[in-house]
């Protein structure tokens, strides 16, 4: 209470406004998996959830720039308008598409498992799914802040913080565009191979990316290796996704997709503060790098056993 009471009445303020407009925010992905799940069948889910993922990065990429040079040219102020004007814009959108998606009668769209899809029988299965998602995502947003600011250390060493941190914001924006583009190729291979196998497949390569950038010290080599590790990010969230939407049951495969979502984006918030201050109490990236593997291996388990029970 008295901690409540010292941080200023702003904070809490921006903290209230934050939390509305990811209300918005989640809102809108919805409307998005809904559109997915309308005009795709079971061999092309994946492939309508890596454009949209990938869409949505390039549009996350480009505000992203926007909001710097408004922050540096204007005023800091500038970015919260500009993220209200553009959350009213795409509701707007969104209202006005409805027709698109609902049907000319206005009639809720049928989401129900098309023929080939399952229901899970233990739902207990998907929230085991989602907290492995929300651990492996806070594990994985660590690895990459922490490796990342370990690589500006090692191309720019004894730089100045401000310095670092720009060049750290940059390199993960660059990383974080390449990524988005590689969205449909990813959404190609799970569907040609089966997701669950892709699933595992990436599970793999993270593992392998873990214990290398544990134990690799070249930058060069540690960039490489930081880029594969976002690309494998990518392809697990659209895999996690797209099999929630296939699993979950009839009309709530929209809204089981959004929870995953929001399982992954509470991990990649939380993720940065608990790898900081695990490294500043343990002073071992190693041993965080370690944690994640039994956060991985938890998460195929979980889908294996969703495969079993449809």
């Amino acid at each position: 209470i008295t901690l409540g009471y010292a941080i200023p009445w702003g904070f809490w303020w921006l903290l209230f406004l934050r939390i509305l407009w990811g209300g918005c925010f989640s809102l809108l992905r919805i409307e998005g998996y809904i559109a997915a799940l309308r005009y795709s069948d079971r061999e092309s889910l994946s492939r309508y959830m890596a454009w949209h993922e990938t869409i949505k990065g390039q549009i996350y990429g480009i505000i992203t720039i926007i909001s710097g040079v408004l922050a540096d040219l204007i005023s800091p102020r500038a970015v919260p308008v500009l993220l209200a004007a553009l959350t009213a814009a795409c509701l707007l959108f969104f209202k006005g598409g409805r027709a698109n998606l609902m049907g000319v009668d206005g009639a809720a769209v049928d989401t129900a498992p098309r023929a080939g899809r399952g229901k899970v029988s233990n739902p207990r299965l998907l929230i085991i799914l989602g907290l492995a998602i929300l651990v492996s995502a806070t594990f994985a947003t660590m690895l990459a802040t922490l490796r990342g600011r370990a690589i500006v250390d090692y191309i720019l060493p004894g730089a100045g913080i401000a310095v670092g941190a720009a060049t750290f914001a940059a390199l993960f924006q660059v990383a974080g565009q390449i990524v988005s583009l590689s969205g449909p190729v990813v959404g190609y291979i799970c569907d040609k191979i089966g997701r669950r196998k892709a699933f595992t497949i990436v599970f793999c390569i993270q593992i392998f990316i873990i214990l290398t950038l544990a134990l690799l010290k070249l930058w060069y080599i540690m960039l490489a290796m930081f880029i594969v590790q976002l690309f494998s990010g990518s392809a697990s969230q659209i895999l996690r996704t797209s099999i929630a939407g296939e699993y979950a049951r009839g009309n709530e495969q929209a809204v089981f997709m959004n929870r995953i979502a929001t399982f992954q984006d509470m991990g990649s918030a939380t993720g940065p503060f608990l790898g900081y201050a695990l490294y500043a109490g343990t002073g071992n990236f190693q041993l965080i790098a370690l944690i994640m593997i039994p956060c991985l291996l938890m998460s195929v388990f979980a889908l294996r056993k969703i495969g079993k029970a449809t």
